[in-house]
């Protein structure tokens, strides 16, 4: 009976193809459209490095203005943005076991051979010492990370992603080659592997999640020709100009802290270091908010941060909004399957009328649509793939190529990851969609009596 049933089926989606066009493209558009948005929003929520993140910790001092938060929304955060000053006290300590300080900024790259037919290019910079890729376990394709001498010696060395390495240097091992970076002439001394922890939690300030094309050593904050491009101003006077002492020596704040602590008793010893600290400064008519210093782990830091906060909640508005059109979607659907069962009605009675039983004709029903929901659903698939990178490119990749081909890994940014849990909902949800959708229509047709259409006709 079944394959009487699949068989019938067959027929019926052939003998009506604009209907069953139809059909399949309320499913795809529906799905399609619904799933980029849950893509994102997935891909935004989840933990990137679940093996390491309870012993990372991110500082937060309350630092800002007396006379208002940092942030509005949450006024009983504190800044989690740091000034060099106290950055460099904070990092005095040996409770943690390791450190990473940063701050970004956007500049010019260049090969500095001559010869070469790369084009000067655009790329995110980030400015930090080398227990970044330590903590943040950042895998390495070819060569290392820069050594703590050379750190301290303001050596000009540099790690680059594959991109990047494409980019200048067509691939392959670099380790050695040399690029300018604005004036100054640089040493790779590592090749990034692939990678593109996302969210990027290790600065959730960054909306794109996408890893930096380079990577110089902090050197104390020594790089004057590296100006943060984020930085913000804590007392009313303006922010210095130059990247200079007094700009170090300011209230101007600019850095990421994160720590390593190995047990809850170094993370208290350490909360207990910054409060220290900061009363001390108190004394000297600094950091006149309420003592308000927090140590969160990288779990917290998902939960909590802010800019991540926001973020997820905008990705929540985009799974609303998928899910309000796969509504008017499955509608129109609803009515195309009603008005395709009613009009094959006649031949249906007849069926009924020769011996086939109401189950057999309800379950065909239910089999033409299950076929055209996995025909949907399969077109569904390049539909939410492709509108998942059109609208990344209208909210998150909205940049100039040249930055673009140094930050997408293969071309693609992380959040456009459409594994295979999200393949099969995708699949399911379009079956799933498709068949309840036609669970009335079905039920409606099985209802009349043959006897009685057979009579009026």
């Amino acid at each position: 009976m079944l394959a009487l049933a699949f068989e019938s089926a067959w027929r019926s989606i052939l003998k009506t193809p604009g209907v069953s066009v139809l059909v399949v493209l309320a499913i795809a558009l529906g799905v399609g459209i619904t799933m980029p948005m849950v893509a994102l929003y997935e891909n935004n929520s989840g933990n990137p490095i679940p093996d390491i993140s309870d012993d990372l910790y991110r500082v937060s001092v309350d630092n800002w203005k007396l006379e208002e938060p940092f942030h509005s929304r949450f006024p009983d955060m504190p800044t989690e943005i740091l000034n060099a000053r106290d950055t460099r006290a904070l990092i005095s300590s040996d409770i943690p076991s390791d450190y990473t300080a940063s701050y970004t900024l956007n500049a010019w790259v260049r090969n500095t051979d001559n010869q070469t037919k790369s084009k000067p290019f655009y790329s995110a910079i980030r400015v930090t010492n080398n227990g970044f890729f330590r903590m943040f376990d950042v895998p390495m394709a070819y060569g290392s990370y820069w050594s703590d001498q050379q750190g301290e010696d303001r050596s000009n060395v540099a790690v680059i992603s594959r991109m990047t390495n494409v980019r200048l240097f067509g691939g392959g091992d670099s380790v050695g080659q040399t690029f300018k970076l604005g004036n100054e002439i640089y040493t790779v001394t590592g090749v990034v592997a692939d990678w593109s922890p996302t969210p990027r939690v290790y600065d959730l300030s960054q909306s794109n999640g996408r890893p930096e094309g380079i990577y110089v050593p902090l050197s104390n904050f020594s790089r004057t020709e590296l100006k943060p491009d984020l930085r913000w101003q804590v007392s009313n006077n303006n922010a210095p100009s130059e990247f200079d002492t007094t700009f170090l020596n300011s209230e101007t704040i600019f850095v990421t802290l994160w720590v390593k602590l190995n047990s809850a008793a170094d993370a208290t010893a350490y909360l207990d270091f910054i409060d220290s600290y900061v009363l001390e400064q108190k004394k000297l008519g600094r950091l006149e908010r309420p003592l308000n210093n927090r140590l969160d782990s990288a779990t917290v830091w998902l939960e909590i941060a802010p800019s991540h906060l926001g973020t997820k909640q905008l990705y929540r508005v985009f799974v609303i909004v998928g899910v309000l059109f796969l509504m008017v979607c499955l509608f129109n659907l609803l009515s195309l399957l009603l008005g395709k069962f009613m009009s094959v009605t006649p031949e249906a009675c007849v069926v009924r009328a020769l011996g086939a039983s109401r189950l057999m004709i309800f379950s065909q029903y239910v089999i033409e649509v299950v076929l055209l929901g996995i025909i949907g659903g399969i077109i569904s698939l390049g539909i939410a793939k492709a509108g998942l990178e059109g609208m990344l490119w209208i909210y998150l990749e909205n940049i100039p190529p040249e930055f673009k081909l140094i930050a997408s890994p293969d071309g693609e940014s992380a959040y456009t990851r459409f594994d295979g849990k999200l393949l099969l909902t995708s699949l399911m949800l379009a079956i799933t969609a498709a068949v309840l959708c036609a669970l009335y229509p079905a039920w409606r047709a099985c209802r009349i009596p043959p006897a009685e259409y057979l009579k009026m006709n």
